[in-house]
């Protein structure tokens, strides 16, 4: 997702961490965490019945803060580089700050 090429390998003990925060913090659909290869920025996508998906991308500067909507308007551009960015800040305004 990043402009750089392939995203670092994702551990699969970090993955199970991501999980458990998110479950942890059932109403949030973005989180920001330094790790392999910089800040990550997490976007839980809810499937309905099915178990939520998390969309990872690795930001080169730290979000201006861990709130959900200043954390999408951090996600997006990051996670789609080549939006223009009038399109990216319009979907990251859409883009849900809390679930449910």
């Amino acid at each position: 997702m990043t402009h750089q090429g392939a995203l670092p390998p994702i551990d699969e003990n970090v993955t199970l961490a991501d999980r458990s925060w998110f479950a942890s913090h059932p109403r949030t659909l973005f989180r920001a965490r330094t790790g392999n290869g910089g800040v990550w920025l997490i976007r839980r996508q809810p499937q309905g019945h099915d178990p939520d998906a998390y969309l990872r991308t690795v930001s080169p500067i730290g979000p201006p803060s861990d709130s959900n909507g200043e954390l999408a308007a951090v996600w997006q551009p990051t996670a789609y580089p080549l939006l223009p960015p009038e399109q990216a800040q319009k979907a990251a305004r859409k883009a849900p700050k809390e679930s449910g």
